[in-house]
């Protein structure tokens, strides 16, 4: 297929998709487990299942600790994909003391919007869904504190990484 041919597939729209089909996964399993054992243990298991995933990733990013801040920057914008599309980075301090990132969007917020859901599920599922960043950043050798998008907030999650201890 040519760059001009109509038929040919938007990469980006379906990669934008898939992400969104993974938020409405998550909302399955998630109402699923509070079927199952309620909210408290439910939160509980996405929260430490999406940690666990965060982990694997933060392994590729230790190199970086415990301060180069501006490496871990680039390495961790470069990683998301399609970074500017997806999320949005705003990139607010970078310097020796630490690195902060503001999401001015996210496609499993969207989707969970977009999906009619009450905005404390939304809440809810974004801090399930930010554990993914205290798993990455924490395995990586820093300390993170993450800030998940709450009702009447812009954009969506703020990330303050920091030296570890």
């Amino acid at each position: 297929m040519s760059a001009t041919d109509k038929t040919a597939p938007d990469h980006k729209a379906l990669m934008v998709a898939s992400i969104k089909g993974r938020a409405m996964v998550y909302k399955a399993m998630l109402d699923e487990l509070r079927e199952s054992l309620g909210e408290d243990q439910a939160v509980a298991l996405m929260r430490g299942a999406i940690e666990r995933r965060g982990r694997e990733i933060g392994k590729q990013f230790q190199s970086f600790a415990p301060g180069d801040f501006e490496g871990l920057r680039d390495a961790f914008i470069a990683y998301i994909p399609d970074a500017a599309l997806t999320v949005d980075p705003d990139v607010r301090k970078c310097d020796e003391d630490g690195l902060e990132i503001k999401f001015r969007r996210c496609p499993l917020k969207t989707a969970w919007m977009d999906a009619g859901l009450p905005d404390p599920e939304v809440e809810t599922l974004c801090a399930i869904a930010g554990c993914v960043d205290t798993g990455t950043f924490t395995e990586a050798g820093f300390a993170i504190d993450v800030e998940t998008w709450k009702t009447g907030e812009e954009g969506c999650c703020r990330l303050i990484i920091t030296r570890a201890p």
